[in-house]
C-alpha cells in the first residue's frame, strides 16, 4: 500500500512539473528624462526603464502582458527578442 501512494504522489508531481506556469507582468510606458549616454534626455520606458524589462519563462508556460500606454498621444507597439513564436 505504501509503495503504491508513494507511485501516486510521484506521478502527481512529475504531471505538476511538466504544466507550464502563468507568467503576468504589468507594464506602464512612459515618457522620463534618463541620461543613457551621459545626457539627459527624454526617452520612452516601461516601469521606469529602458530598455525594457526582461521576460523570463521556460517552455510551456503562458506570458500575460498587461501594458499601459502613457505617452499621451502615441501608439504603443511591442515585439519580442530571442524567442521563436
Amino acid at each position: 500500500m505504501g509503495k503504491l501512494l508513494l507511485g501516486l504522489l510521484i506521478v502527481l508531481l512529475a504531471v505538476q512539473a511538466s504544466e507550464g506556469r502563468v507568467r503576468r507582468h504589468k507594464w506602464d510606458v512612459k515618457y522620463e528624462y534618463k541620461s543613457p549616454d551621459c545626457y539627459e534626455k527624454l526617452v520612452i520606458t516601461v516601469n521606469g526603464q529602458s530598455p525594457g524589462p526582461t521576460i523570463r519563462a521556460e517552455q510551456g508556460d503562458t506570458v500575460i502582458v498587461e501594458l499601459k500606454n502613457s505617452l499621451g498621444t502615441e501608439n504603443v507597439a511591442v515585439h519580442w527578442h530571442g524567442i521563436r513564436q
